[in-house]
């Protein structure tokens, strides 16, 4: 068992003690590994939760009149979003995430990195008030352009 403690402390699952006790030497007592195995646990089963918006001007606050459209697709494991989106008839110059309701502009909360048409990333250590958010449907994602650098394109992000 002491090994796989010591495994479970090398991949970050068992940090040790706050007063820095845990020595991965020692042998170790049940309670310790009943702690470690349950960390173990709630890793393996975090549930993963979808979601998706669909980009339109039509979404913006106020709307603006383009052609352009994109999606993006998220799921959502413990803190980590996990996100691709793909727009099309527009260059993007800037897009994120925003805190907001869909009649409202809200704060930036992550920007989305594009590659011509084309994002991939992943937002680490989501606040619970920011997975509170986005399972309330208060999240957006917003693309900007030259021609509209307040947005040309958006979307609330929605299971």
């Amino acid at each position: 068992a002491k090994g796989a403690v010591n495994w479970l402390h090398e991949e970050g699952v068992m940090t040790g003690y706050p007063d820095n006790t845990y020595k991965g030497a020692n042998g170790i007592l049940k309670i310790e590994l009943a702690v470690a195995l349950g960390r173990a646990f709630d890793l393996l089963v975090a549930p993963t939760v979808s979601f998706h918006a669909n980009l339109v001007g039509a979404n913006g606050v106020p709307a603006v009149t383009t052609d352009a459209a994109g999606s993006c697709y998220a799921s959502l494991s413990g803190s980590t979003l996990t996100y691709t989106c793909t727009v099309e008839g527009l260059d993007v110059t800037a897009a994120h995430f925003h805190l907001g309701a869909a009649d409202e502009n809200g704060a930036v909360l992550h920007a989305i990195e594009f590659t011509g048409n084309e994002a991939s990333g992943t937002w680490t250590d989501l606040t619970e008030a920011q997975i509170t958010a986005l399972n309330a449907e208060g999240i957006y994602v917003n693309v900007h352009t030259a021609a509209n650098p307040d947005g040309e394109i958006r979307g609330q992000v929605i299971m």
